[in-house]
């Protein structure tokens, strides 16, 4: 694991990110093996880019996706959310765009988590 979020370890504070790695790759140990993830044999890397507060920068978040790509990622998941609406003009959009591009990873990106009332909800 590696911490781009200036937080004293990689733990996770909040849950999610572990919820979501269990959810891509859990073996089903802790349920005799009735419950697995969607793709149990799946190496995953772990990088903690958002802060022990649940809160980080831009900057934090395209770090981490660059140093997936270097890494060799295949896909990397960004189930993290933003107050921001995007035109697909923002930092971070073009470096998915970018990082896409020239790695061939696959960025799966949260579309809005905030319900019919989200800005920035799809649909």
């Amino acid at each position: 694991a590696k911490d781009f979020s200036g937080s004293s370890g990689t733990g996770d504070v909040f849950g999610h990110g572990t919820h979501v790695a269990s959810t891509v790759g859990g073996t089903g140990a802790a349920s005799g093996g009735t419950r697995k993830g969607v793709a149990p044999g799946a190496d995953l890397l772990i990088g903690k880019v958002l802060g022990d507060d649940g809160y980080g920068t831009e900057s934090q978040v395209i770090d981490g996706m660059e140093w997936a790509a270097a890494e060799g990622a295949k896909v990397v998941n960004m189930s993290l959310g933003s107050d921001e609406v995007s035109d697909g003009t923002d930092p971070m959009s073009l470096a998915v765009d970018e990082l896409s591009s020239t790695s061939g990873a696959l960025f799966v990106v949260a579309a809005g988590n905030s319900g019919e009332q989200g800005q920035e909800t799809i649909g």
